[in-house]
């Protein structure tokens, strides 16, 4: 037939997701569908689908790594893309350390397609983690809740132009200096203060350079 056993993966990442959705179909139930795989390849989307990174690690170092790469699926063609908030493995609800990772884990979470918090760790409840860092993190719940129309109005143009909801700066800004340095500096490193120049903590807030402007959300 002249398939190999790569476009059989390949192909096997699409239909998956679609042997499912058409089985919602025929329940009268595909409009509340949604699949999240451990796997996934361009034109999963279709079929009511979301990528995410997989069972992945605890660390600060893996937080980094999960916002590259979450901001390459989604400018790659995986508008609908997310990460395991607070990682999946490790992880202990008692250290400073792994509470100030898991808090900026979540305020990442918050502006995703998908918020979710996911992981086999010591504890996933608010409550372990402190009393402030817990009114910090129903705050991001809340917060997510006052932008959801906005989320949801941002995907619709995802759907109708590819441009997907969490993007750096560069993407819309590309001729203005600074935003490729804000791109550089991703999430910064554990217990780092803002830098002179760098976005204000923890707010939204308006990038604009010339007659345009966009949304930011710092994760600081």
């Amino acid at each position: 037939s002249g398939w190999s056993w790569a476009d059989a993966g390949a192909l096997f990442d699409v239909q998956w997701p679609k042997l499912f959705q058409d089985g919602l179909a025929k329940s009268g139930d595909n409009e509340t569908g949604m699949l999240l795989p451990r796997a996934g390849w361009i034109g999963q989307w279709k079929h009511g689908t979301s990528l995410w990174n997989g069972d992945i690690g605890s660390t600060f170092g893996v937080l980094a790594t999960s916002l590259k790469t979450m901001i390459s699926a989604q400018l790659t063609g995986f508008g609908w893309m997310t990460v395991d908030g607070g990682g999946y493995c490790g992880g202990d609800s008692q250290s400073p350390e792994y509470r100030e990772t898991q808090l900026r884990w979540m305020q990442l979470t918050t502006t995703l397609p998908i918020m979710r918090q996911h992981g086999q760790r010591d504890h996933t409840i608010f409550s372990w983690y402190g009393d402030a860092n817990e009114q910090r993190l129903i705050k991001l719940v809340n917060l997510r809740k006052e932008l959801n129309a906005y989320i949801v109005a941002e995907l619709a143009k995802l759907s109708k132009t590819g441009r997907p909801l969490n993007r750096p700066l560069d993407y819309d800004f590309p001729q203005d200096p600074v935003t490729w340095d804000l791109a550089e500096m991703g999430v910064g490193e554990q217990n780092d203060a803002p830098a002179a120049g760098r976005a204000p903590r923890g707010g939204m807030f308006f990038h604009t350079h010339g007659s345009t402007s966009t949304h930011v959300a710092s994760s600081y």
